[in-house]
């Protein structure tokens, strides 16, 4: 029995930090793929929707700045079943000013509506650095908490640096 869960937790990659909540920052390890992916979750619209920002870097070190950062934009509702509606249906603002940085793309996931926003880290920088970020998603407004924007410069201002973790 415990064999049968160390493999499973093996399975899933090595994680340097604990998820205690869902609104956390996180570092996952493949060990199969040399790879690490950091991410930060944020809950917006009451708990309804959900964005993830992430990165992902090769090897256990992150060296340089990410050249890319993807927000996905998440709602576990019922699905919305044509890409350009769930596509059109996510937007972001930042500083009410609409963020249209990066290219977007609908997720085909069978059991969540999902946009991905892929951005540059100086997109990212710009966004995480507003005063205001607020949106629309799956027919839900949202706006960040100010705990929340604190958060995504936080990260923005980690990623800036090489990592020191080994």
């Amino acid at each position: 029995m415990w064999f049968a869960i160390a493999i499973a937790l093996a399975a899933v990659g090595f994680t340097t930090a604990a998820q205690v909540d869902e609104e956390r920052y996180v570092r996952n390890y493949d060990a199969v793929v040399d790879a690490t992916t950091e991410s930060l979750t944020l809950r917006l619209a009451n708990g309804r929707v959900r964005m993830r920002v992430s990165t992902v870097h090769n090897g256990q070190r992150r060296t340089a700045i990410p050249k890319r950062i993807e927000l996905l934009i998440i709602e576990h509702g019922p699905l919305i079943n044509d890409a350009r509606a769930v596509e059109s249906s996510v937007a972001i603002r930042a500083d009410a000013r609409l963020f249209v940085r990066g290219t977007r793309n609908p997720r085909d996931v069978a059991f969540m509506n999902a946009v991905a926003v892929v951005c540059t880290y100086d997109d990212f920088k710009e966004l995480a650095n507003a005063q205001s970020i607020d949106g629309d998603a799956f027919g839900h407004s949202f706006v960040l908490a100010p705990e929340q924007l604190s958060e995504l410069r936080a990260l923005a201002d980690r990623w800036m640096l090489p990592d020191e973790t080994p």
